[in-house]
């Protein structure tokens, strides 16, 4: 029998200006929307259902602390940010500054039409760099104690998934156009809760909220 040597909780922010159109902003500073707000305080009612955690982490990113907010409120929990749970930020900010989500789109398409893992422009993040970030965070998360939520960002978490499930492929550039599709046809939406249960052989993932 596969016995789980440990069961992390994963957590996608809640909605954010970008996932509702709105202007580019560096990363850091995306806001949850008024719904997003609202969405938080929903998901920290389910987290208190849980038990509690022994540590809680965040990203880099305002959107995942402001998701976290309510549950760190209700419980006093401090909550630690870690970079390796950061966004793909595959479009430099320079690029698309002022620019709305509609006005956005058919960069992101071309970037992922064109699938070059290697290429990036200015501050942005290569697809080869982000898979390589989260290869570092799965070994940070070993030392994660049993039980701790992590706020994270949804593409990351499609990554994750991606890893531990040994879906990659050995060629980079199919292995990324095979992410892509994969990770579209992934329904993760705004404050998803993943329990995310390690074993010995196989790593499993469950969709508990909402």
């Amino acid at each position: 029998m596969n016995t789980p040597t440990k069961t992390l909780y994963l957590i996608r922010h809640a909605e954010s200006e970008a996932n509702a159109g709105g202007l580019s902003r560096p990363e850091a500073l995306i806001c949850l929307t008024e719904r997003g707000q609202q969405q938080a305080r929903l998901l920290a009612e389910f987290l208190l259902t849980l038990p509690r955690p022994p540590q809680c982490w965040c990203s880099a990113f305002g959107r995942t602390y402001e998701t976290a907010q309510p549950f760190i409120q209700a419980t006093g929990l401090p909550l630690q940010p870690q970079p390796l749970l950061n966004e793909f930020s595959c479009l430099d900010f320079d690029q698309i500054a002022d620019m709305s989500g509609h006005e956005r789109r058919p960069l992101l398409l071309a970037y992922w039409q064109n699938a070059d893992p290697a290429v990036k422009t200015g501050q942005a993040d290569s697809f080869e760099e982000f898979s390589q970030r989260v290869a570092a965070a799965r070994q940070w998360l070993r030392q994660v104690p049993d039980g701790s939520f992590l706020f994270t960002h949804g593409i990351w978490i499609g990554q994750l998934m991606w890893q531990a499930e040994n879906l990659t492929r050995d060629d980079p550039v199919e292995n990324m156009m095979a992410f892509r599709q994969w990770q579209l046809a992934l329904t993760m939406p705004n404050t998803a809760v993943y329990r995310w249960t390690q074993l010995a052989d196989d790593d499993a993932f469950k969709l508990v909220y909402p």
